[in-house]
């Protein structure tokens, strides 16, 4: 393959392979290794030379692994006689370097350790291309016997399996740190998604396909006054559920059994008799062969949610026949029941100016009182009638102590809202 001009090292044709596969073995700049150390020492002691190197030659330089005889870590790869073995197969013998005028002029030959001798062998990674030497070295012209080299292209094989073995384990190594990280990975998942679980207010249970109760996170054990549930184990869950939820409940079952999701808004209360309502929607959860094996319960609490909808059904369904004045009656009524609030009242403008007010309908819990007119200033209908929402939470008489029917009542919060007339007054 060509000639070595001397100071610079002729490249293979496809030297960026043989690099890429120097770099997979992961060995360059690594510590000494007894294997190697132990094959170079015999590779001097059989040829009988006070030198002996294996190296691996990198893109710039030749770097030693192992070496008998010379202190140096790596030379110039311009100025080394191995850059010329790689490039071919077999042994590379130079009896006197010193006049060959390949080498004659490299440093290592010219001045110490002036090496003379040298023979050297490529090392064949498995798919080929030559990663580095075994080379022995001597200060006297010489030559090798047969035996000696051959014993020279032996040790040089099994360097070769011996990197082979080391870049196998090292792999193996990789693949189980890597493994061991993946499954540290998946532990810290599932660990975070059960305290997800365990932590979420939602209640979530799991059952099994006949509907009965198979676990329920620590949220939701918290949120139905749970404090064991030992006792509630492999119990029905329908039997959690009152009224219609119970049938509501059923059907979800059987449609997650079916493969769908089942939803639907039920009334459970604690275990300590807390009313509340609930959102709640039951899922399939399928094995690893796709078979559907259990089910997910998750149920959210919708307790003010069904409120507020119980009382605006309430107000609406009450004064859904009222009309004039009528309507106001009723609504004061029904807002009351439905807060529930022991007065409601609802006033108008008595004049143009809006300075003064009359209560049109007034329901104490009892009953309705007479109509009655105040003036607008220093009371809650000031700013009311400015197109403002007003809502005084404490201390309603210190604020407004000369309106003298909150005095009268003894109030203490109040919330007030404009009603406006179709010309926004």
């Amino acid at each position: 393959m060509g000639g070595l001009l001397s100071m610079q090292a002729i490249i293979s044709t496809n030297e960026h392979e043989r690099i890429a596969a120097l770099g997979r073995y992961d060995i360059l700049d690594t510590s000494p290794e007894e294997g190697f150390d132990q094959l170079t020492s015999l590779a001097a002691l059989i040829c009988g030379t006070p030198m002996a190197v294996m190296s691996l030659i990198d893109t710039d330089r030749q770097w030693f692994k192992a070496k008998v005889g010379i202190t140096a870590a790596e030379i110039d790869r311009n100025h080394s006689i191995c850059s010329q073995t790689i490039l071919q197969n077999d042994l590379l013998v130079v009896p006197d370097a010193q006049a060959d005028p390949r080498f004659k002029d490299f440093p290592l030959v010219k001045s110490g350790p002036s090496i003379r001798f040298y023979a050297g062998v490529p090392l064949l990674s498995s798919d080929g291309y030559a990663l580095g030497t075994l080379c022995v070295l001597g200060k006297e012209k010489r030559d090798l016997t047969s035996t000696q080299a051959e014993a020279l292209r032996a040790l040089s094989r099994q360097i070769s399996r011996l990197l082979e073995f080391r870049r196998t384990k090292n792999d193996l190594i990789r693949q189980v740190e890597s493994q061991k990280e993946i499954e540290q990975a998946l532990r810290e998942s599932e660990e975070f998604k059960t305290r997800l679980i365990e932590t979420s207010h939602d209640c979530i249970k799991v059952l099994d396909l006949d509907g009965r109760l198979l676990s329920i996170n620590a949220g939701g054990m918290e949120a139905l006054e749970i404090c064991d549930f030992a006792p509630f184990k492999n119990s029905e869950w329908i039997d959690f559920w009152k009224a219609e939820g119970r049938d509501a409940a059923i059907a979800a079952i059987n449609m997650a059994k079916d493969g769908n999701t089942g939803r639907f808004v039920g009334f459970c209360p604690t275990m300590g008799g807390k009313p509340m309502w609930w959102d709640v929607a039951v899922q399939p959860i399928r094995n690893s062969s796709g078979e559907i094996d259990r089910l997910l319960a998750v149920s959210r609490e919708v307790t003010e949610r069904v409120q507020a909808e119980n009382r605006l059904r309430a107000i609406v369904e009450g004064t859904a026949q009222a009309t004039g004045r009528d309507f106001f009656t009723s609504m004061v009524k029904h807002l009351a029941n439905a807060l529930p609030v022991k007065i409601a009242f609802a006033t108008e403008c008595a004049n143009v100016e809006k300075t003064r007010a009359r209560i049109i309908a007034f329901w104490d819990g009892k009953g309705f009182m007479e109509d009655q007119e105040y003036d607008v200033k220093n009371t809650t209908c000031e700013r009311v009638y400015e197109g403002e929402t007003c809502f005084y939470s404490t201390e309603l008489q210190k604020l407004f102590p000369l309106e003298e029917a909150l005095v009268s009542l003894n109030g203490q919060s109040l919330c007030r809202i404009p009603i406006k007339a179709r010309q926004a007054n």
